[in-house]
């Protein structure tokens, strides 16, 4: 890939221009306030997603998988897990489910 592509991109630094937005998962664009959108919904990055994926990310997806089989990751029910592994699932449940929906149209 070339030099201005990857600088449009933010793979080596912030680019210049948005390269992509998602909905925010803060507040969702009720919050005027949000730190995140301010109140617009919508989350901004000016990165390439890839510089975003941390080793946490691709663990918690690993974990939702076997989630979604019927394994956790600490023996007992649901309450014997922790608590940023629920809402991790919990979320990342919900953007997959947001995903279906929009490719069932």
């Amino acid at each position: 890939m070339n030099r201005q592509l990857r600088a449009e991109r933010g793979c080596e630094k912030d680019s210049e221009n948005p390269v992509f937005d998602i909905d925010c998962v803060r507040c969702g664009g009720t919050n005027p306030k949000c730190e995140v959108c301010r109140g617009s919904g919508i989350e901004t990055f000016y990165r390439c997603p890839v510089k975003l994926v941390t080793n946490d990310t691709i663990r918690i997806m690993k974990y939702y998988n076997f989630f979604r089989k019927g394994y956790l990751p600490v023996a007992g029910g649901l309450l014997s897990q922790t608590a940023i592994f629920l809402e991790s699932i919990e979320f990342l449940d919900q953007e997959v489910k947001s995903l279906q929906a929009t490719e069932d149209k």
